[in-house]
């Protein structure tokens, strides 16, 4: 989590120790950074699906939006 953290205050990242040890990555936080992942591992297969909008944010909001919720207050869903 110290790792994301920094990137996000844009402290350059050190992807190879981040995913040490992993194959993959998905869905949130490297989301956020995947023009910068597909730069750094240009040989990497990226995935992307597809899906109804409506049931991406109603899922969105039943799961990472609660927990944010849960852990910081209404003020982040903002």
């Amino acid at each position: 989590m110290r790792q994301w953290l920094a990137i996000a205050r844009g402290e350059p990242a050190d992807w190879d120790a981040l995913f040490r040890g992993f194959g993959s990555v998905t869905d949130w936080p490297a989301a956020a950074y995947y023009l910068d992942l597909a730069a750094f591992y240009p040989q990497a297969k990226v995935i992307l699906t597809v899906r109804d909008a409506d049931a991406w944010h109603r899922s969105v909001r039943r799961t990472i939006y609660a927990l944010r919720l849960a852990a910081f207050g209404a003020y982040l869903l903002l």
